[in-house]
């Protein structure tokens, strides 16, 4: 309405300035207005245009900000402050060398989301002791999830299901520095399986954690 309302207005002050005059048959001059001319029709036409491309850019701008929900292992949003100071490992490079021999639970997460259950903070908080106790590991949260789904989809669902663990440790006062994440996606499965046993073991976030 408001692109309509701009259209009336501006033909409204415009059908008040002449744009020239045509010669009658008796020698004298009539003024020819923007209505006369039927551009009041074309300014209608030019501002629907102009919303009609507004509306495809900002359902651009949209759909580029956040991936709306689809079919497969996920939902597609995250939360803004789950995504806030995050460095990705391969933006890092090398952390150094992986500590072996520590057997973390792994974090496990529910179809189609990336939701922290109440059952799996005590897992996270593990991690988060270890951490205190040892100021100089750092931590690399892996994400993963079950075969259904695109791969691009199912990478995006790892990396966010590894933000939001970070997020619960950052909460808990581990430094931010501290902490990595990296997805797989759906490309480590812990069960081969097709059903939906071997689907909820995969769901998950494992801990990696290495000494610089």
């Amino acid at each position: 309405r408001l692109y309509m309302c701009y259209a009336v207005s501006s033909a409204s002050v415009f059908h008040s300035i002449p744009l020239g005059y045509s010669t009658l048959g008796n020698g004298s001059k009539n003024p020819i207005h923007l209505l006369d001319h039927g551009l009041l029709v074309n300014a209608f036409q030019y501002a629907l245009e102009i919303r009609r491309r507004l509306e495809i850019l900002l359902s651009a701008l949209i759909l580029a900000g956040c991936k709306g929900p689809q079919s497969g292992d996920g939902n597609g949003w995250v939360d803004p402050d789950v995504l806030e100071g995050d460095i990705r490992l391969n933006e890092r490079g090398v952390l150094g060398t992986r500590i072996e021999g520590l057997n973390f639970r792994t974090v496990l997460f529910e179809y189609d989301s990336f939701q922290l259950r109440d059952s799996e903070l005590s897992k996270i908080e593990e991690a988060a002791d270890y951490m205190r106790r040892n100021r100089n590991v750092l931590l690399v949260n892996e994400g993963h999830c079950d075969e259904r789904g695109s791969r691009e989809y199912n990478m995006s669902l790892g990396e966010h299901r590894a933000l939001a663990v970070r997020a619960h440790l950052v909460g808990m006062g581990i430094e931010g520095s501290r902490i990595q994440t990296k997805s797989y996606g759906e490309e480590y499965p812990v069960d081969p399986g097709h059903n939906e046993a071997a689907w909820r073991t995969n769901r998950r976030v494992e801990f990696a954690l290495y000494r610089p």
